[in-house]
């Protein structure tokens, strides 16, 4: 395949970039990973990389992941708190709950539907770390301690927990793979589906076990491991 690249790019005038390119051997047991060239030039071997701003591991740790989007998610909070300063806003909560829900609660979405399933199960709303920084930025519009009760201050700020956001678009990343008009994609899910039963781990089996506590859930569960898409108020939409 990478043969075939270096001679359709060749035949097209293109220069492939091979310092941007990377072989990551996902959950390789070997002890060395073969080597790959394009064009000649040996491509590295590597435990990770970055894929659209999301990190990939070959172990597969999605925590990794979400422990990555800290950086700009607190990027986003600190934004916030120098406008709400340069615009004498600090003393009005109420507008600086609006620009946490505007932004902060956007920045935590970026790639969500895949690494936040492992956070979307009940009682697990305050496990991620971006949680945790989500938390401190309201306690802080409030003036309060660190130490005080996380759902209360959601409450008061009107605010719900990002796992709700999360699972929201891990329902709606569901029903496009469904309807996606890739054969490819819809084989990986299937794949991904049958593999829930044997690994708790995988993307499907952490996202069933997120629907748990739901009203219906049973159907729900159903409904997913059959691969049929939700419609209406039936089920799965959000």
């Amino acid at each position: 395949m990478l043969n075939r690249l270096s001679a359709c790019a060749l035949r097209k005038g293109l220069i492939v970039n091979t310092s941007k390119l990377e072989v990551v051997h996902f959950t390789s047991r070997r002890t060395r990973v073969p080597v790959f060239t394009l064009g000649g030039w040996q491509l590295a071997n590597k435990d990770s990389f970055n894929y659209l701003g999301m990190i990939l591991t070959k172990t597969h740790n999605m925590a990794a992941a979400a422990e990555h989007m800290l950086t700009p998610f607190m990027a986003v909070c600190r934004r916030i708190r120098k406008f709400a300063s340069e615009h004498r806003l600090t003393d009005r909560p109420h507008s600086m709950h609006w620009l946490a829900k505007g932004y902060a609660i956007s920045a935590s979405m970026y790639a969500s539907q895949i690494w936040g399933t492992r956070y979307m199960e009940q009682g697990a709303e305050m496990d991620c770390p971006l949680q945790t920084v989500h938390m401190c930025l309201l306690k802080g519009i409030l003036g309060l301690k660190r130490t005080t009760p996380n759902w209360s201050v959601l409450r008061e700020c009107g605010q719900e927990p990002l796992q709700l956001y999360w699972f929201g678009a891990a329902v709606r990343f569901y029903n496009v793979l469904l309807c996606s008009n890739s054969g490819t994609l819809a084989k990986v899910l299937k794949a991904d589906i049958a593999m829930s039963t044997v690994n708790k781990k995988c993307w499907s089996a952490e996202f069933l076990d997120a629907l748990h506590g739901l009203k219906r859930s049973g159907d729900f569960q159903h409904r997913v491991r059959t691969l049929q898409r939700s419609h209406g108020q039936n089920l799965l939409l959000v």
